[in-house]
């Protein structure tokens, strides 16, 4: 205890503790008894921070009296295994006790096993900026008295069981910079009031059980659009939930946005070509809905996009030429869908390409010679489509190739000895087209090829 007792005496006063005797981890009696006897000495109106983080605490919080500490404004207990409820000391039924707490500014709880609900005495907590409540078991309402809070930047509540309806009250805390209620079992629609953050630069609401049309009044600020005001967001994610009605054309007010994700809901309608205004935008995510009408020809102008993902949905009409201006493009997947017309030759431009999907729809004509450039290609589907015309030999040149399905269309004539360079190839499926001839010899240096389909052809 010598040396502890140095570093003790080197500490400014008031000084912040980091606490760890409650850890589970075996202790000697004698050193427990004298950690505890010191822990008795100290004045705990002197300390305004404890910090409990990663400390591999399990057990409850009910011998932790919070109301010991009325200068507390830090508190920490992430990435432990702590459990039950949170105690009544921070919020619970004695509003006295929480005003002890007055001056507290962060609240960190994620990554336990706390249950319970959230205590509405947490609105008393004014000062509060940053409040963690993620990775729990959390269950109940938020309460409406999250409203008050309206100095809170973070509020993180996901990955809990969190139900009922997003408050609307959330929309008075003008200070937060990011929101995230993901991964629980919300409902209800989403608040308009949400517009009126103006400073939201992180909204993640997916996998819930939200319903309703994404609000037309979400910007309510003087003479602000839809979606307008919240022109700081950079991620908008409301994927996994049964979201319904049209995606509104103000969203191409979202210039700084990086990724939209609405996959895996029922929005109708087109898509809207005011996204190609969202020139920040490198994920965009509208799969598993129910979209119609043809892909806009706008998103060509989306030069940072590298992920586009419109598949299960019921767009229909040709890919747009434009389509070949996004350079930086890796993921792209338009299958189960409508789409006709040819494959554009310009998908030669699509240099950075590594998995492209467009089966299960209606194209046709021929695939392009210009398939030859995509060098970086590992993935490729045109499957149950009307494709005809020949194989291109070009393929050949697509060494890093591991799935290539061409089944279920009209492609006609042999197959080119140009595959047998696909060496880094698992599975061919050529089955149920018109090829004729015969099977190239040079199938046989595919040593890395686990399945070849070839049923439903003309060859010998």
């Amino acid at each position: 205890m010598a040396l502890f007792k140095k570093h003790l005496s080197c500490l400014p006063w008031p000084f912040f503790i980091i606490i760890g005797i409650f850890a589970s981890a075996a202790v000697p009696t004698e050193e427990a008894m004298a950690l505890l006897t010191w822990k008795a000495s100290l004045s705990s109106y002197s300390a305004y921070k404890i910090d409990l983080g990663s400390l591999g605490l399990s057990g409850t919080l009910d011998k932790l009296n919070f109301s010991s500490f009325p200068s507390l404004l830090n508190l920490t207990l992430r990435n432990n295994s702590l459990n039950g409820s949170i105690p009544s000391q921070i919020g619970g039924a004695i509003p006295s006790t929480i005003g002890l707490l007055k001056n507290l500014t962060v609240v960190s709880f994620s990554n336990n096993k706390i249950n319970g609900t959230i205590p509405p005495e947490f609105g008393n907590l004014i000062y509060l900026q940053k409040f963690h409540l993620d990775g729990n078991a959390i269950t109940g309402a938020i309460p409406k008295e999250i409203g008050n809070l309206a100095s809170v930047t973070e509020l993180m509540f996901s990955d809990n069981h969190l139900t009922g309806s997003v408050p609307p009250q959330i929309g008075k805390m003008q200070s937060l910079e990011m929101l995230a209620l993901f991964n629980n079992s919300l409902n209800g629609s989403i608040p308009s009031q949400i517009g009126g953050l103006s400073k939201l630069t992180y909204l993640a609401l997916y996998y819930n059980s939200l319903s309703g049309a994404i609000p037309s009044t979400f910007g309510l600020l003087k003479n602000l659009t839809v979606f307008g005001n919240l022109i700081y967001l950079q991620k908008f994610h409301l994927d996994g939930n049964a979201i319904t009605g049209a995606i509104p054309k103000e969203i191409g007010n979202l210039a700084s946005v990086t990724e939209l994700v609405f996959s895996d809901n029922h929005l109708t309608g087109s898509v809207p070509p005011q996204i190609g205004k969202m020139q920040s935008l490198e994920v965009l995510a509208l799969f598993n809905n129910s979209l119609n009408g043809s892909i806009p020809s706008q998103i060509g102008g989306l030069s940072k996009l590298t992920y586009l993902a419109l598949y299960y949905n019921s767009l229909s009409g040709a890919i747009p030429s434009t389509f070949g201006l996004l350079k930086n493009l890796t993921v792209v997947s338009f299958s189960n869908n409508e789409i006709n017309g040819t494959i554009p030759s310009q998908i030669g431009g699509l240099s950075k390409l590594t998995y492209l999907d467009l089966s299960y729809n209606r194209l046709s004509g021929a695939i392009p010679s210009t398939i030859g450039l995509l060098k970086n290609l590992t993935w490729v589907s045109f499957s149950k489509n009307e494709i005809n015309g020949t194989i291109p030999p070009q393929f050949g040149n697509l060494t890093y190739l591991q799935n290539v399905d061409l089944s279920n269309n009209y492609l006609v004539v042999s197959i080119p000895a140009s595959v047998g360079s696909l060496t880094a190839l698992n599975y061919l499926y050529l089955d149920s087209n018109n090829l004729s001839g015969s099977i190239p010899p040079e199938i046989g240096n595919l040593t890395s090829l686990d399945t070849l389909q070839i049923l439903g052809n003309n060859l010998q």
